[in-house]
């Protein structure tokens, strides 16, 4: 499992997340904020006074354990809304020892949104929220480590709102590229699928897919056919090349011979799939270039 966060997808709602304070109410988004296979929790709160938070971060008994690694991974995406003016959140990475008491706190140092002339927090695109990635030694003593996101207000009576995605944790690559985003574990039995493996890197340019039909056509005659809708999100036949050393390539053989089903996200439209190899697509090299091996696949991808 790439990601030791619990339902960082937020498929499984807000399972194993909590925000603060106790009168925030804590929703999934996907329609508005997020989008079908790009879900973000969304925590929303009036302030009664000055400075205050309103905060998301996972449930106590979800943090991840982090006693015994050198280091850690996080990646985060988030934003936040005061009166439903965009500002900038604030985001921590924080170490815990075994009885949940703070032991180092990280400020997280959020790049600006890339895409914020189409509005920040759009449809559940990276682009278009404020992020953060880096790598952090483990302090002695750290038992669990946990990623927050707060929206703070101004004065008393402000509507805040505070937006999460794709949060991660993971052990860091020895390859060095930062890792792949994956949804981590579900208590949920449906969705404890592996993931597609971090260690891996992102597709080639030019890779695509090909979606299933999402009608079926009657002729009507001399005029256009008649139309009616079957699928809103049909499955899609994704073929990608991406660039392999030797250990790579070793771990996506691996990976293919022992997954019917995993997670992967579409490298094209950034949506959380439920994935498996086609019938035809078990990887191939297509090309050898030095120490680089070229490989190719084909996957069948639904939204999740």
């Amino acid at each position: 499992m790439n990601n030791l966060l619990t339902n960082a997808g937020f498929v499984d709602q807000a399972d194993g997340w909590t925000a603060a304070p106790g009168v925030a109410v804590l929703t999934v988004d996907e329609a508005e904020r997020g989008a079908p296979g790009r879900v973000v929790l969304r925590a929303t709160a009036t302030a009664t006074g000055f400075g205050e938070a309103c905060r998301i971060a996972p449930a106590a008994n979800t943090r991840p354990s982090v006693g015994g690694l050198a280091s850690i991974e996080v990646q985060i995406a988030c934003a936040a809304f005061v009166d439903g003016v965009a500002t900038t959140p604030v985001a921590r990475l924080v170490f815990l020892d075994g009885g949940g008491s703070p032991v180092t706190v990280y400020d997280l140092p959020l790049r600006a949104p890339q895409l914020a002339r189409w509005g920040v927090g759009r449809l559940g695109l990276l682009d278009t929220y404020h992020r953060a990635a880096g790598r952090f030694p483990t302090p002695p003593g750290a038992a669990t480590a946990t990623v927050e996101v707060a929206g703070m207000a101004t004065t008393s009576g402000q509507a805040v709102e505070v937006l999460l995605l794709k949060p991660f944790i993971g052990v860091p690559s020895p390859a060095g590229a930062l890792l792949l985003w994956s949804p981590g574990s579900h208590r949920s039995a449906d969705l404890m699928l592996t993931a597609w493996p971090g260690a891996l890197r992102e597709f080639d340019a030019g890779a695509g897919g090909e979606a299933k039909p999402w009608a079926a056509e009657f002729d009507a005659g001399s005029g256009p056919p008649m139309a009616r809708r079957t699928a809103k999100d049909p499955a899609r036949k994704f073929s990608g090349k991406l660039r392999c050393d030797v250990v790579q390539r070793g771990i996506l053989e691996a990976f293919a011979a022992a997954n019917a089903k995993f997670w992967m996200v579409e490298p094209d439209s950034e949506r959380l799939c439920v994935a498996r190899f086609a019938a035809d697509g078990a990887p191939r090299l297509s090309e050898t270039r030095g120490g680089w091996h070229h490989m190719e696949v084909v996957l069948w991808l639904e939204t999740a």
